[in-house]
């Protein structure tokens, strides 16, 4: 998955329904990932830069979209500078020079996962079962005492058949779609 490389209309549509308001404007923020700290870990390590450098944390939406397949928000904080400025500072799997991002004022972050919201960007069995499979695995990664899990958990036999299901649907979305992240 990338930043969307452009905001179109589909992209503010779908940005404005995740946050539940019509006149937002999702925009882009330069990312100056910060090193050895954990991956996925923005809202801690937010709150940490923030006791140390001052600012606040601003909790919203990070878009990505998977160029004609679809598009997904992912629940994510950034840091605000004393200046006004932003800046996404946590560590992912991939490089990438900005993120798009929509503030969303009405959220709170409670310490449990959220799943990311996600919306077909064209008519598709395969992406539509694929986006179901993602939901489910949340869900199993999730039930119980593990909502409050953070870090590593032991795969179970349902999140294993899921993970095989999810890659095998993947791997017809990257033949019919090309890859998902491109620079």
């Amino acid at each position: 998955m990338r930043p969307p490389k452009l905001i179109k209309p589909y992209i503010v549509s779908f940005s404005r329904q995740v946050i539940g308001a019509v006149d937002a404007m999702p925009f882009y923020i330069p990312c100056t990932p910060l090193h050895n700290f954990p991956h996925n870990e923005c809202f801690s390590l937010v709150e940490s830069y923030v006791a140390l450098h001052g600012g606040n944390m601003v909790l919203g939406w990070a878009i990505w979209e998977y160029p004609k397949a679809f598009i997904e928000a992912e629940f994510h904080a950034v840091w605000c500078a004393p200046d006004g400025s932003y800046l996404d500072i946590s560590p992912r799997n991939h490089v990438v020079p900005r993120v798009l991002f929509i503030p969303d004022v009405r959220r709170k972050y409670n310490g449990t996962q959220v799943d990311n919201i996600r919306k077909p960007l064209t008519k598709d069995k395969n992406i539509e079962n694929f986006l179901s499979l993602r939901s489910e695995y949340f869900r199993l990664l999730n039930e119980g005492d593990l909502k409050h899990q953070l870090g590593e958990i032991s795969a179970t036999p349902k999140i294993l058949a899921n993970i095989k299901e999810a890659t095998i649907l993947e791997e017809k979305l990257l033949r019919h779609y090309g890859p998902c992240y491109k620079p």
